[in-house]
């Protein structure tokens, strides 16, 4: 038997980032020889696979490159290479978002915070102001961006409006009238 066994081609395959690494994913790729069959014709078939992992361009993502190999009993080997690939293409999610304001005199702090299944989140915030006058009161509208390290990214936007719609008051007790 010097004839090496029939193969058919390994399916490439993309799957998206899910914080572990993919692991199940993958491995299960592996065991099934990333979709690859091999036939013999004088006996049964082993197979291996050696496999190359290059990092991406961000975050968790990579790049598997697997030569699978089919051996038959006699030695003779055929093979077939494909990649795994994990990428994120998944935006960020806010997980504490802050809702509209209506303050009195001065902002109130607000709190945002968002989580990324691949990475870490970056938050910025821009504003573009509605309405001001020389009195101090304001209305801005303020967009919230949650950007992961590979681009994706989710906005919330909200309004805070500062006004001063009360009456200045005394501090101390006004003198009561005289009457000399």
């Amino acid at each position: 038997d010097t004839t090496a066994p029939t193969i058919t081609n390994a399916l490439d395959a993309t799957v998206e980032c899910d914080g572990n690494g993919n692991e199940v994913q993958l491995q299960t790729w592996l065991t099934n020889h990333g979709g690859a069959t091999a036939e013999d014709l004088c006996g049964m078939i082993e197979w291996s696979y050696n496999a190359e992992m290059s990092l991406g361009a961000c975050n968790e993502t990579s790049v598997h490159t697997t030569t699978f190999v089919a051996t038959d009993a006699c030695g003779n080997a055929a093979t077939t290479v494909a990649t795994f690939t994990i990428e994120d293409t998944t935006a960020p999610v806010f997980t504490e978002i802050p809702s509209n304001q209506i303050n009195q005199c001065e902002e109130a702090e607000y709190t945002v915070s968002a989580l990324d299944q691949c990475g870490a989140v970056e938050l910025t915030e821009s504003r573009e102001t509605i309405g001001a006058d020389e009195c101090g009161n304001y209305e801005h509208l303020v967009t919230l961006t949650a950007m992961d390290g590979c681009g994706n990214s989710a906005e919330h936007q909200f309004t805070i409006i500062v006004q001063d719609t009360e009456a200045p008051s005394f501090v101390e007790a006004l003198p009561e009238d005289i009457t000399a």
